[in-house]
């Protein structure tokens, strides 16, 4: 996460909050499965704040998109894991 400070805007927090993957690790299906609905709908946000010219920092939606594809993968992992051993 970056801190940027400049004449228009004030030092903020800009972005969407990443998760570590470490951290991604730590949940269960159900919680991944609920962030990426999460993640989702901010990215849904995001584009259309693009679209209307209202978003600053547009490094936000590849940072989503990829924190999304994060969360999938941990979930197909997982989903490959339990076939393999079922």
């Amino acid at each position: 996460m970056r801190f940027i400070s400049s004449p228009s805007r004030p030092a903020s927090c800009v972005g969407v909050s990443e998760m570590k993957t470490t951290e991604l690790r730590e949940k269960t299906v159900d919680e991944l499965t609920n962030l990426s609905k999460e993640r989702r709908r901010e990215l849904f946000d995001l584009r259309f704040k693009h679209y209307t010219g209202q978003l600053l920092d547009t490094a936000s939606l590849r940072k989503t998109r990829r924190e999304i594809a994060r969360i999938e993968t941990i979930i197909r992992e997982r989903e490959l894991a339990q076939s393999a051993i079922g």
